[in-house]
Parts: structure tokens; C-alpha cells; sequence
């Protein structure tokens, strides 16, 4: 039986991880794809919210797309220490490096 695209779809959104994996070989690469979620990590990081550790769990399949993974592991270890000021300089040195203006 051949996988149709929301059987794909189905198993996709049910694992992460997987979800995640497949963006980033989708190779879709464009930084705007990015510049909501990186925003919103931002506003989070600046607020001391500790919901950025849910959000940035939620945001990485739209990271994957276009940070390497060793950006988003640093990144999400940096917000599950608390340590929210380097997670800052991270997420400014990332939105330098592809010409973003985070709001």
C-alpha cells in the first residue's frame, strides 16, 4: 500500500522529531521562515518567560528548515538551563547571520 501525503502527513505531525527530520531535508531554506518563530523566542527570552522552554520545543521543525542543528540544540539547552541572556546573544548573532530584523 503506498504512503499517501496525509498518511505522511498523519505520521509526521504525531512524532517531532521525524516532522523536524523532514523539513530539513525539504531544503526550503529561506530565512523568513524563520523570523515569527526567532521573534517570539526574543520577546519570550526578554520577558524572563519560562515559556520559551514549551515554545522553543514547538518552534523547531520551523528552526530545522533553516538553522543547523547545532543552533537549535544550543539554543534549546541555553533556555532549559534559564540562562536567557545567552539564548539572547544567540538568537541576535543567528538574526544577524540571515539579515533578520527581529521585532
Amino acid at each position: 500500500m503506498p504512503l499517501t501525503e496525509s498518511l505522511r502527513d498523519d505520521i509526521l505531525a504525531s512524532v517531532p522529531s521525524l516532522r523536524a527530520f523532514a523539513i530539513s531535508l525539504s531544503g526550503n531554506g529561506d530565512p523568513s521562515a524563520v523570523l515569527q518563530p526567532l521573534s517570539r523566542l526574543k520577546m519570550l527570552l526578554e520577558a524572563d518567560d519560562s515559556e520559551a522552554a514549551e515554545f522553543i520545543l514547538e518552534a523547531q521543525g520551523s528552526f530545522a528548515a533553516v538553522l543547523s542543528p547545532t543552533e537549535i540544540e544550543t539554543l534549546r539547552r541555553m533556555v532549559s538551563d534559564f540562562d536567557y541572556e545567552s539564548a539572547l546573544r544567540a538568537v541576535s548573532g543567528i538574526a544577524d547571520r540571515l539579515s533578520l530584523k527581529l521585532e
